[in-house]
């Protein structure tokens, strides 16, 4: 035994300077590698911000400019919606909160749709008693009829708005249900699955949604 300790101590003494060298080669490479990787890292995600904020500016540029066609997907983070000055924006988180259900988490959508609706139609009627007439029916306050008569004119006219949103979020839940907490717990059943669930609300509650479908392509 003290042997085998002499000849490990020897080689020691004998190489110990070739052995720093290598630990320190190791060292500085396993560093090096480490740095690379972490600027790499860090590159990648610079330009991904990069293309965001480019591609975010070019939207911006076309909705200023008129452009309708415009079809363009705001790429936005956290911070950008807690910062966002755009009024679309600042009223659909407002909604979003209040739902209680959608959370902004990295891959949710959000969709806002201002619609308006105006109808005119002029026809000719028989108006022997030149009587007239001008009013106005509001249903709600993005709904409303306009009446005119006027001699032997009828306008009819009809204006509708709307704002419709979407939200698509993940959620995890119960993968089954039971009556209440306590029966759960006699199955010990806390198992959790995750959903992709969705909310659409309109601001005209005269709207009625008959049918929706939100699907996912995966790969």
């Amino acid at each position: 035994m003290t042997s085998i300790i002499n000849k490990i101590t020897g080689f020691y003494l004998k190489y110990k300077f070739k052995i720093y060298i290598y630990l320190i080669s190791a060292l500085l490479a396993f560093s090096g590698a480490l740095i690379v990787y972490r600027y790499s890292k860090q590159l990648s995600f610079y330009k991904q911000e990069t293309a965001r904020y480019e591609s975010n500016i070019k939207y911006y540029e076309a909705t200023v400019s008129g452009y309708k066609d415009e079809n363009r997907v705001l790429r936005l983070n956290t911070d950008d919606l807690r910062h966002s000055n755009d009024s679309m924006i600042v009223r659909m988180e407002k909604l979003k909160k209040s739902l209680k259900t959608a959370k902004n988490k990295p891959g949710d959508v959000s969709i806002g749709i201002v619609t308006d609706i105006v109808a005119t139609d002029t026809s000719r009627i028989a108006n022997k008693t030149d009587f007239k007439l001008d009013t106005t029916i509001l249903y709600n306050e993005y709904t409303y009829s306009k009446i005119k008569i006027d001699k032997d004119t009828l306008v009819s006219k009809i204006g509708v708005s709307n704002e419709q949103d979407l939200f698509v979020y993940e959620s995890r839940e119960y993968k089954n249900e039971y009556k209440n907490k306590f029966i759960r717990f006699l199955h010990l059943d806390w198992r959790k699955e995750t959903v992709f669930r969705y909310d659409i609300k309109n601001s005209n509650d005269l709207i009625e949604v008959k049918r929706s479908i939100v699907y996912k392509i995966n790969e």
